[in-house]
């Protein structure tokens, strides 16, 4: 997956569990226009603002199925992006920008075929392995209304809640935004 985007200029206030938007089934993408582009591009600068390395637009409130991904500063944008296959198992921590301050061990697939389109509608199918094929999977489960929490005991979900509330009132003043 190669497809790069260039730099951005604006920083998205991100949407924190619990927000229901989080919780919905995002929307296919159907416009590829300059609104998408400019989208795309802004998600990126979020992502990188916030020091994350995936971000899904209900994260930013916003319920299309975009991702973006960006990893040794190569931004990647999936557009109603999908899982075809996955192999092998992988067991690593993982972090959200909806669930600040919080980490926890997930099992994923450590090798997925991914179909999706570019942020110009050119359909393509590509393989990631490895900490890419994690993070696809991450910023997937958001546009299914899926947290990574959801993977995790009763008891470590109401750890991840308890943990946010003061994640989110220390990175405020740090001047991160936030909703």
């Amino acid at each position: 997956m190669t497809e790069e985007i260039g730099l951005a200029t604006k920083v998205l206030p991100i949407v924190v569990h619990p927000n229901e938007i989080l919780r919905q089934v995002a929307e296919n993408v159907t416009e590829f226009d300059d609104e998408l582009q400019t989208l795309v591009v802004d998600m990126v600068t979020t992502t990188v603002s916030h020091d994350g390395i995936g971000l899904a637009a209900p994260q930013v409130g916003i319920s299309k199925r975009i991702i973006v991904i960006v990893i040794e500063d190569t931004p990647l944008a999936l557009i109603n992006p999908f899982i075809v296959e996955g192999k092998g198992k992988v067991r690593s921590k993982e972090g959200c920008l909806s669930i600040p301050g919080y980490f926890d061990d997930v099992e994923r697939f450590n090798e997925i075929t991914v179909s999706y389109q570019t942020s110009q509608g050119e359909v393509k199918e590509s393989n990631a392995k490895g900490l890419l094929a994690v993070v696809v999977q991450h910023e997937i489960d958001h546009l299914n209304g899926k947290m990574f929490t959801d993977y995790l005991s009763p008891f470590k979900q109401k750890r991840a809640k308890d943990k946010i509330k003061k994640s989110v009132k220390k990175l405020r003043k740090l001047g991160k935004q936030f909703v």
